[in-house]
């Protein structure tokens, strides 16, 4: 219950929205950004405008292929349990500016008891602060992401949202992928989410989860069917696209260590990252359950794998969050689980067998080199089965064949650099703005409000070339 008096509380928010924000306020801004109320209801969601823009949009010709656009929304949410219902989706419009108004007012709502006890003074302070927090965040190039039940968009989407919702162009394979893959994005991260604004020790583990299973193989082509995009490419195309896109922020994007290091503990495990077929074992070890519960359904997986007692799958759990998603951490684990498991770790063995091992005396044969079938076989130096035995030991010695170049790590089950990972372009790995409270920090999530808008709709003109998810502004929990 609010600690201030509610007839307070107008003043304290209306010191919010005075807050400065470039040569405007906070409100100003809001109000001319293209935000929506989503309502859930039985076939999908009811989409209400909350600012002038939106109701613009909505009562045009394109209205009815924005609901289209929602609704495939709610049907890929259909498939995806654990999913938040949604609430609201905001389109940043005027770059960096929309984008932290956006976000200070969802933070506000996200959060209803931020201001309780503040002053007018201490609530402009929030403001600056949630205002400095959005800017930081918009430099990650966030593309499009889930805050608190509230999808935010980035002014860096809406060269593509205006493709498929102001055009009857088909869509490139490229762009298409871009909207697909972002929008997708954005759906895992609202999947059993963390609460908003909030960080967690294993928020590696979320932040990979979201980008790998985004641009999971054949994701992309059922995102882009279940939205209705109209693209001029196919199904191959489109996965052409979505590869090119991971390949591009495996090798690029700063932020790709944690999802290299899950692609790593998954394929281990038995899940192949780069697979369509292992999509639905993967999403249910990642998704289905609070990220509390995450590390555990992953060390269950890898204990399985690498036959070791399922005793030791609590102390592997540990040891998961603690590798903090470096490459380097996750390859010395699963090098230890292989070292200690009673299977060899699942990495393709090579066909070719190989260098044979020292044929010095033993009483049993080495079990390492497979006898070579042959009508006479002769693996061993003395243990020759000849009739007269020979005490000068004159058989030839096995030829010892090259030695086959052997897996990177014989131990080690995965490569630092698997390739799956995800490829959506600089997906945010902080949605959230950090709250620079007085007394209560402020979370740096924001989520939607209804603010009565008072500009017409924004006309961003149509971008030239496709835009990668995540990506640039000119140009990945469990969950959010």
């Amino acid at each position: 219950m609010p600690s201030a008096p509610l007839f307070y509380q107008p003043i304290v928010m209306a010191r919010v929205a005075m807050t400065k924000l470039g040569e405007s306020t906070v409100a100003k801004v809001y109000d001319d950004q293209v935000n929506f109320k989503l309502t859930q209801n039985e076939t999908g969601y009811a989409v209400e405008a909350a600012s002038a823009g939106a109701k613009s949009l909505m009562e045009g010709p394109s209205g009815p292929k924005f609901q289209a656009y929602v609704d495939g929304i709610a049907k890929l949410q259909a498939t995806q349990p654990g999913s938040q219902a949604l609430k609201g989706f905001q389109i940043a419009i005027g770059k960096e500016d929309g984008w932290a108004a956006n976000r200070v007012m969802s933070a506000i709502a996200n959060h209803p008891d931020l201001l309780d006890t503040a002053s007018p003074d201490q609530a402009a302070k929030v403001a600056e602060g949630l205002v400095e927090s959005a800017r930081k965040e918009y430099a990650t190039h966030p593309g499009m992401i889930a805050s608190g039940g509230t999808i935010e968009a980035s002014d860096g989407m809406v060269d593509v949202l205006q493709k498929h919702i102001f055009s009857d162009e088909p869509m490139t394979p490229e762009d298409a992928t871009s909207l697909a893959t972002q929008t997708s994005f954005a759906l895992q991260q609202n999947v059993t989410p963390l609460p908003p604004d909030t960080t967690s020790k294993a928020q590696w583990i979320e932040d990979a989860t979201d980008n790998l299973l985004a641009l999971w193989p054949g994701a992309t082509a059922r995102t882009v069917a279940a939205l209705g995009i109209k693209t001029s490419g196919d199904e191959k195309s489109l996965e052409q696209a979505a590869d090119a896109f991971r390949d591009s922020y495996f090798k690029n994007d700063p932020t790709a260590d944690s999802s290299k290091s899950m692609a790593a503990l998954l394929n281990a495990a038995g899940m192949d990252p780069t697979s369509k077929t292992t999509y639905d074992a993967a999403f249910q070890v990642l998704q289905g359950g609070p990220i509390e519960s995450v590390p555990g359904s992953i060390a269950a997986a890898l204990v399985g794998a690498f036959k070791l007692d399922p005793a030791e799958t609590p102390a592997v759990a540990g040891r998961i969050v603690e590798t903090n998603g470096t490459p380097g951490n996750v390859s010395g684990l699963l090098t230890e689980l292989a070292a200690k498991g009673k299977a060899p770790a699942p990495t393709p063995e090579d066909p070719t067998p190989g260098p044979a091992p020292d044929p010095m005396p033993g009483p049993e044969p080495d079990p390492v080199p497979a006898p070579d079938p042959v009508p006479a076989p002769d693996p061993a130096p003395k243990p020759d089965p000849a009739p007269t035995p020979d005490p000068a030991p004159t058989p030839d010695p096995a030829p010892t064949p090259d030695p086959v170049p052997s897996d990177p790590d014989p131990k080690n089950p995965t490569p630092n650099d698997p390739g799956p990972a995800p490829g959506t372009p600089k997906p945010p790995t902080d949605p959230a703005p950090t709250d620079p409270a007085p007394k209560d920090p402020a979370p740096t999530d924001p989520a939607p409000t209804d603010p009565a808008p008072t500009d017409p709709a924004p006309t961003p003109a149509p971008p030239t070339g496709p835009t990668p998810p995540g990506g640039t502004p000119d140009g990945s929990s469990n969950d959010a």
